[in-house]
C-alpha cells in the first residue's frame, strides 16, 4: 500500500523519502508564515492522502498608518507566539512618552499611543542683561536658543529650556566683570592702567615730577569705586628772594628736603654769605650777612697831587698820591670814616 500527500499542505515544508505504508518515511516543518510542530500521520488504506497536523498561521497586526507625531521600528508584526517587536519614540515637535499596542485579530493595526503635539512655547526671561542671545526655536520640545557673556561680563553663558508646562528659559553662567574706577584726582602720579578688573587690579604707578616718595596702589572697596593712590608727596620748593644784590647766587638744588644754595657777597658788599632755606612751600629762601662796603668819594680841592684812585670801597681802598712839581712834601692818602665822605689828602705843599 501506498499513501499520497495532501492537497493542501499550508505551512508546512515537507520531506517524502518513502510512500510505501509499511516503510513511509515523511519528515515535515513549519514554514516561517507558520508556527507549531509539525507532524506527519501516514494513510490508513492504500491510495488516500497522509495528515498533516502541528502548525498553525502567525497572526500577524498591520502597521500604524494613520498615527503621526511618532519614529516606528518595526521589527517582527507576528503576535504569536508572542514575536512582536514594535518600538516607537515621540517625534520631534511632540511630548509624551510612546507605547505600543499589539493587535488583537490578524490583519488589524497596532495601537500607537502616548504622544501629542508639542503646544508649549517657551518665554524670554525679564531680563538677559550681561547675554547676547540668539533664539532659534522656543518651542519646548524643540528648544534651541544659544547665549554668549556680552562684553564686561565672564563665564560660560548656559541656556536652560523651560518645563514642559511652559515659562521663561534661564539663562545662567554670566557674572559682571567688577571693576575699580580711575581715582578722580591723581596729581602727583603718573599711571599706566593695564587691568582695572577686581580680581586681577594691575595698575603701575610712580612719583610725577615735583613729586617725592614710592607710589603704592590700593585695591578699590568694590565695583564702581576708585582704586587709592598714595605715598607721593608734592615737593615743598623754596623760590629765589625778589631782590638778591649785594650776593653772588649758585642754585643746586631748591628743594626744601635736599636744598642746596650757595651764595658769596657780590663786588662792593662784605660780609659772609648766609642762605637759609623756606620753611614754606613756594616762599622764598633768605640771603644774609652782605652789607654794602662803604664807598669813599675824591676830596674837592685836590691841588698839588697826582692821584691814582684803583678803588674807593673802604674794605679795600687803594688811592696813591704824589706832590705834583712845584708842591713839596710827602703825599699821605686815608679812607674816608664813612661812606660818602671824601678820603684824606695831606702832606703836600706849595713849593
Amino acid at each position: 500500500d501506498y499513501c499520497q500527500g495532501p492537497a493542501d499542505s499550508t505551512g508546512y515544508l515537507l520531506t517524502e523519502n518513502e510512500l510505501a505504508a509499511k516503510t513511509f518515511d515523511v519528515v515535515g516543518q513549519c514554514t516561517p508564515s507558520h508556527v507549531g510542530k509539525a507532524k506527519v500521520i501516514p494513510c490508513s488504506s492504500n491510495q488516500k492522502e497522509y495528515h498533516l497536523t502541528g502548525c498553525r498561521p502567525k497572526v500577524s497586526c498591520m502597521s500604524d498608518a494613520a498615527a503621526e507625531g511618532y519614529d516606528v521600528t518595526e521589527t517582527d508584526l507576528y503576535i504569536l507566539p508572542f514575536q512582536f517587536d514594535v518600538k516607537a519614540t515621540c517625534k520631534s515637535g511632540y511630548v509624551g512618552t510612546a507605547a505600543v499596542t499589539p493587535c488583537d485579530e490578524p490583519n488589524e493595526a497596532y495601537v500607537l499611543s502616548g504622544c501629542t503635539k508639542d503646544n508649549v512655547v517657551c518665554k524670554r526671561p525679564t531680563t538677559t542683561e550681561g547675554y547676547t542671545v540668539k533664539e532659534n526655536s522656543l518651542t519646548q520640545s524643540l528648544f534651541d536658543v544659544t547665549a554668549e557673556c556680552k562684553a564686561g561680563y565672564k563665564g560660560s553663558a548656559t541656556v536652560i529650556a523651560c518645563s514642559p508646562t511652559g515659562g521663561d528659559y534661564i539663562l545662567a553662567g554670566c557674572k559682571k566683570v567688577e571693576k575699580c574706577l580711575s581715582p578722580p584726582n591723581a596729581d602727583g602720579y603718573k599711571l599706566d592702567e593695564v587691568d582695572l578688573r577686581m580680581d586681577r587690579l594691575m595698575v603701575h604707578a610712580r612719583c610725577s615730577d615735583g613729586y617725592l616718595g614710592r607710589a603704592v596702589i590700593s585695591p578699590c572697596e568694590g565695583h564702581g569705586k576708585p582704586y587709592k593712590l598714595s605715598g607721593c608727596n608734592l615737593v615743598r620748593t623754596c623760590t629765589a628772594p625778589l631782590d638778591s644784590s649785594g650776593y653772588v647766587v649758585s642754585e643746586v638744588s631748591t628743594h626744601i628736603h635736599d636744598f642746596e644754595v650757595a651764595a658769596k657777597c657780590a663786588k662792593g658788599f662784605v660780609g659772609t654769605a648766609v642762605v637759609s632755606p623756606c620753611t614754606t612751600r613756594l616762599q622764598p629762601y633768605k640771603l644774609q650777612g652782605c652789607t654794602k662796603d662803604p664807598t669813599c668819594v675824591s676830596p674837592a680841592d685836590v691841588s698839588g697831587y697826582k692821584l691814582d684812585e684803583r678803588s674807593l670801597w673802604k674794605s679795600n681802598f687803594d688811592v696813591s698820591a704824589t706832590c705834583v712839581e712845584g708842591y713839596t712834601g710827602k703825599a699821605h692818602v686815608e679812607a674816608c670814616s664813612e661812606s660818602g665822605k671824601p678820603y684824606v689828602l695831606n702832606g703836600c705843599k706849595k713849593a
